[in-house]
């Protein structure tokens, strides 16, 4: 994540919910707009083992080109491109109030486990004694 700064893309620097509400922050990352959202398991569709983005969302991400979608949980970071995201995505119609949501397996994202990044600054820091 070199070369990291906070972009203010939209109004509110990130898209927003049909009731107004902000989900997530956009930054640029080494000249690409990213999308950050920190998700919990409330936020992962159970019978597919999926993570989703409702469409009023993903019209935003397209039309402020994002290049990277970023959920941040509590096991770790799960990252894929807008247009991996799009290719592979299971179409849910009218899924949650009448608007479509868009599922993609959480098998498809990169995975960078958490607890293995703090194991390892733990080991580090023992290391420097």
């Amino acid at each position: 994540m070199k070369n990291t700064r906070i972009l203010r893309v939209c109004e509110g620097g990130a898209p927003r919910l049909p009731n107004g509400q902000r989900v997530g922050t956009y930054s640029s990352e080494d000249g690409h707009t990213v999308w950050t959202r920190n998700v919990c398991q409330k936020h992962l569709l159970r019978f597919l083992d999926a993570w989703t983005i409702n469409d009023t969302i993903v019209q935003q991400l397209l039309g402020d080109a994002v290049y990277l979608i970023r959920y941040v949980s509590r096991e770790g970071t799960y990252t894929v491109t807008l247009e991996r995201f799009l290719a592979e995505v299971i179409l849910l119609p009218a899924f949650a109030c009448d608007e479509d949501v868009y599922a993609l397996p959480r098998d498809k994202w990169e995975f960078k486990s958490e607890s293995g990044s703090q194991l390892m600054l733990l080991l580090k820091g023992r290391d420097d004694y």
